[in-house]
């Protein structure tokens, strides 16, 4: 009989390691995708960059299941968060520098642009009055933001209004997120407070680890501790939630549970209050992405379910004397709920969700996507990222409480829950809505599967729970092994890195060289230069030499100014010059280094009694403002004389 029972665990563990074996050699593409999308596979050309993820494993596992087995929740629960924490990280460092990766991705328009465009508004009311027209003309640097409601871009916006009032929070945090990304110009004019707040993005990994805490107390609360320590357990062996980080997406997850569980209590204890909360969280949630919106389908299937299983359950008696407008009550406080904060935006601002919805859509929809080959894929790219052991696991619970209910037997709240689950997401794939990238976009439904597949486990599986558990985890550890080797799914349009130094000099500078001192604010001095005067067939050129030394970081791209002078002529017209041709514009300049650089100003004239001079002086290019000078009343400084040839 025990080996009967343990042929649903042989067969998990024998397709995942199979699938992960195809995966691993890529002998078919079609497991990465297709019609229309297809993830990146690529050989690892170091694979001791591996090493810290597998190690960071062992270490988690040993631990994780010394305190599973002995009940140490609170310990548990807090290995969990540091194990996501920390197994995130070796998984971006199998690829990329973390910081670098996480940082990147969170300022890049292509892959969120929630921050780049905080970054660029001046006028958020304004802003938020025009918000479909704003997802219009976002699209050109994000089709995220196309589609997404204003929620995330006022997150980010607010907290660079607060930051720009706690300077010395924000002078802290920004630099070593200016000099990461000095040398691109799409943003290197940040100021400190715009730079600072991508550290929201940045922690998203500690984000997206609080998800253990909700987890467990739904799942305590619908189906006990031993249930709720295995899906805490497991959380930070998803793929999706390692992968996807710094997305938002991650956190996700934490936002949804903590709905659904308001969400169960409502309905369980018939409290309409809990009920309306839920509503509320989750009308937030929409304002911020409408990613979400399927938890009201959830939440829909819930009410009926237990209304209509009211009869069937052994752990809800006082649902036994409801009527038949309970479910109606409770989806009317949930609806209120979730009305409220798109009413308050509308009396705000006089924007309704319709409009919002009526822009996203028709942005969403542009992506064409074959309903019956994709019925099938949106499903699959959910189920790969999630880890097979634990969705064939789950989805074998799934078949053992349908078969309980088919049969007219009773089930407790938390077997309704899955039921429900089921259900709506099965419902969700067929409505066909979907576009793609589902293990990412309904990483929130990943807390229910775990749930789910911890039930099966222990209730179907008692007497082997513990040696079936570890053994379905290892061969969940495999499949993340493999996947993160694998398969590449971050990166952004901002994955250049700085230059590490000034590029070299075309021609080394002429003599004399003059030794000089100028003092350009508190950051930059000018210690020598030297200059030649060419005539050329348009006029004539000053090729001149400045040698630079810098002692602090600069907080803007300056321009180089040079307005030539001779004299018998009145002052010609400035020529404006990025330093190094934008190769490596003033931000990049670090504290302690030295160069030279040489650049090319015409004079527009051959015809001149006098040697030339040069007023040079540093602009912002946005304001027009001049970098100060210590040694001149106007911020300009004469260089010269340059004698004609």
């Amino acid at each position: 009989m025990r080996n009967l029972r343990s042929r649903p665990l042989l067969l998990i563990i024998v397709l995942s390691l199979f699938w992960a074996f195809l995966l691993a050699v890529d002998w078919l593409p079609g497991l990465r995708g297709g019609y229309g999308w297809r993830w990146p596979y690529a050989i690892l050309a170091d694979l001791r960059r591996l090493l810290p993820l597998l190690v960071g494993v062992i270490i988690y596992l040993v631990v994780a299941d010394w305190l599973r087995r002995r009940e140490r929740v609170g310990w548990l629960l807090a290995w969990a968060m540091m194990g996501t924490i920390g197994l995130t990280l070796a998984a971006l460092f199998v690829t990329n520098d973390p910081f670098f990766e996480l940082y990147t991705v969170v300022v890049s328009g292509e892959t969120g642009g929630w921050h780049y465009a905080a970054a660029r508004i001046d006028d958020m009311g304004a802003t938020l009055r025009n918000w479909p027209q704003f997802m219009r003309d976002s699209e050109w640097f994000s089709s995220h933001m196309s589609i997404s409601p204003p929620g995330m871009v006022l997150v980010y916006y607010g907290v660079n209004e607060v930051l720009a009032q706690w300077t010395a929070v924000s002078d802290q945090l920004a630099p070593i997120l200016r000099a990461a990304q000095c040398h691109n110009y799409r943003i290197n004019d940040y100021s400190n407070a715009q730079f600072a707040s991508s550290w929201l993005g940045i922690l998203m990994p500690l984000w997206s680890s609080l998800t253990c805490w909700p987890l467990y107390a739904l799942g305590k609360a619908m189906f006990g501790r031993p249930t709720a320590l295995w899906a805490v357990f497991w959380w930070p062996l998803v793929p999706a939630v390692l992968m996807f980080s710094p997305s938002p997406n991650t956190v996700f997850p934490f936002w949804a549970t903590a709905v659904v569980a308001l969400l169960v209590w409502g309905l369980w204890h018939n409290r309409p209050v809990w009920v309306l909360a839920a509503g509320t969280l989750l009308s937030l949630l929409t304002f911020m992405t409408m990613a979400f919106l399927p938890l009201g389908l959830l939440a829909g299937v819930l009410a009926l379910g237990f209304y209509l299983g009211r009869h069937r359950l052994t752990d809800a008696p006082t649902l036994i004397a409801i009527r038949w407008h309970w479910p109606v009550v409770m989806g009317m406080w949930f609806g209120l709920g979730l009305l409220l904060v798109w009413v308050v935006y509308y009396l705000l601002y006089e924007v309704t969700f319709v409009q919002i919805f009526q822009s996203a859509t028709l942005t969403h929809f542009e992506l064409e996507r074959p309903y019956l080959p994709w019925l099938f894929l949106h499903s699959y790219d959910y189920f790969i990222f999630t880890g097979w052991p634990l969705v064939l696991l789950a989805g074998w619970g799934v078949w053992m409480i349908w078969q309980r209910w088919r049969d007219a037997q009773t089930l407790t709240v938390g077997e309704l829950f899955i039921l429900a689950v089921f259900l709506s997401f099965t419902l969700l794939i067929l409505s066909g809505t979907l576009r793609g990238e589902t293990g990412r976009i309904l990483l929130y439904y990943t807390p229910f599967l775990l749930l789910i597949a911890a039930h099966g486990l222990v209730r179907y599986r008692e007497e082997t729970a513990v040696q079936d558990g570890r053994l379905l985890t290892l061969t969940q550890v495999v499949l993340l092994l493999v996947m993160v080797a694998f398969l590449r799914v971050g990166g952004s349009d901002f994955n250049v890195r700085p230059p590490a130094a000034a590029p070299p000099l075309p021609q080394q500078p002429p003599e004399p060289i003059v030794p000089t001192a100028v003092f350009l604010g508190d950051a930059l001095q000018l210690q020598a230069f030297a200059g030649q005067v060419l005539p050329t067939a348009e006029g004539g050129l000053l090729k001149l030499w400045l040698y630079w030394h810098s002692t602090g970081q600069v907080d803007q791209p300056y321009w180089l100014s040079f307005i030539p002078v001779n004299g018998s002529q009145a002052a010609l017209q400035a020529t404006l010059l990025q330093p190094f041709d934008l190769q490596y514009p003033t931000t990049c300049w670090r504290p302690g280094e030295s160069f030279w650089q040489q650049v090319e100003i015409p004079l527009f004239t051959a015809e001149a009694d006098d040697d030339w001079w040069v007023s040079f002086s540093l602009v912002d290019g946005h304001t027009g403002q001049k970098m100060t000078i210590l040694q001149a009343e106007d911020a300009q400084v004469g260089l010269g004389p340059f004698p004609q040839p």
